[in-house]
């Protein structure tokens, strides 16, 4: 008994068997096939042929299925889709650049809304006021105002406390004097005017006027006017007659020469103050020995209040500068009077046409008696031959 090898017919799997089990019916081990084991090769009496392999009787067909190669192995498929990859990847990213990035990124984020809530804020604010000029700016812009204006009218209140002792050192009574006044002020291009007052001292009252409408320079200080030289010397007998300081603002009209504008640095600013609820700057200067005090409206520049103090003093210079022996007079009359003369204005208006013959009419009524033009010219010109006027 001997071993021997044989071939399935089938799929040509090699098969051990012994001798002794030729001509038995087995079943492929590989291929499950029923095959026959033929009889060992050198088995004796059995020609060589027998030992082919040979299927069962009752097996089917079966094809051989060859020695190729198994399929490759399929690659197990991802759980996770190619974009939910991606998204992992790209949500990777985001988070290391956050690391990175983050805290500055933040940090301008508040920035920016920090920025955006202070726009707001001051958005919903009123904006700031300007800055305050200087007393010099103040004075130079009421100038200017005055300047650029081609009429100009106003009414005002004057109260004065005065000590005149010194021109009257007989009389008691001059040591300290109060005095009110009503004024009507009208001003026109190119030399019309009329200042006008009603002044109230004790039991007597006294009216006057100043005035040209055209035909001359006229002062009165009663019920006869007088013809004089020029504006300034009318200006000048109103200041001594009235005890107002209308003068003021006429000289702002006319930029007069001793004007207030025309030295502006010689003023100061003191705190602000409402007047008749008008918000107004205050500016004060020195002008001829005397301290002057202008309450100048913040929006229009006019003048709201006038304020004189007299301290008894003559400015040496402009007195013997000046050629007009009237204003000298009045200037030295002025310079032995102490006290404060205050002047409120109201009813301002500006640049309303005027007629020239309006600068002749009384604004105050009868008690101004000045109610008419200028007397005749023979009463105004009487004179001796040969005496000048």
């Amino acid at each position: 008994m001997s071993d021997f090898t044989f071939l399935c017919p089938s799929c040509h799997q090699q098969i051990q068997a012994s001798s002794e089990h030729s001509g038995m019916e087995v079943d492929c081990p590989l291929c499950q096939t029923k095959i026959v084991i033929p009889a060992a090769p050198d088995t004796p009496g059995v020609p060589q042929a027998r030992t082919k392999l040979s299927m069962a009787a009752s097996t089917a067909e079966h094809k051989p299925q060859g020695f190729a190669p198994p399929p490759p192995a399929r690659k197990k498929k991802s759980k996770f889709p190619p974009k939910t990859i991606a998204g992992v990847v790209v949500a990777t990213a985001a988070i290391i650049a956050g690391i990175h990035y983050g805290p500055r990124l933040y940090d301008q984020y508040k920035q920016k809304q920090a920025d955006k809530e202070a726009a707001e804020l001051a958005a919903s604010q009123p904006p700031p006021p300007p800055p305050e000029p200087s007393a010099a700016e103040i004075v130079r812009q009421m100038g200017d105002k005055y300047k650029a204006m081609s009429t100009f009218s106003a009414q005002g209140q004057t109260a004065a406390t005065l000590d005149m002792s010194e021109l009257a050192p007989n009389n008691p009574s001059a040591k300290s004097i109060s005095l009110t006044a009503n004024t009507a002020l009208r001003f026109g291009r190119p030399d019309l005017y009329r200042l006008e007052w009603t002044l109230q001292a004790g039991q007597a009252t006294v009216g006057g006027a100043a005035w040209s409408a055209g035909k001359g320079n006229f002062f009165a200080a009663g019920p006869y006017p007088s013809k004089v030289k020029n504006r300034e010397t009318a200006f000048s007998e109103a200041a001594g007659s009235s005890g107002t300081i209308g003068m003021t603002l006429a000289a702002l009209f006319f930029n007069d020469q001793n004007n207030p504008a025309a030295a502006p640095e010689r003023f100061a600013k003191t705190n602000g103050t409402a007047l008749n609820g008008q918000d107004c700057y205050i500016v004060a200067g020195d002008d001829n020995a005397a301290r002057l005090e202008l309450w100048v409206n913040k929006k229009t520049y006019l003048v709201a209040q006038a304020e004189v103090y007299l301290n008894g003093g003559l400015d040496q210079d402009a007195y013997k500068a000046q050629t007009n022996s009237t204003i000298k007079a009045q200037m030295l009359r002025v310079s032995k009077i102490h006290g404060s003369i205050t002047e409120t204005y109201q009813n301002i208006a500006v640049d309303t046409p005027i007629a020239a013959a309006d600068f002749e009419k009384s604004a105050l009524g009868a008690n101004a008696m000045m109610n008419a033009a200028p007397a005749p010219e023979a009463p105004m010109t009487r004179r001796r031959p040969g005496q000048s006027q």
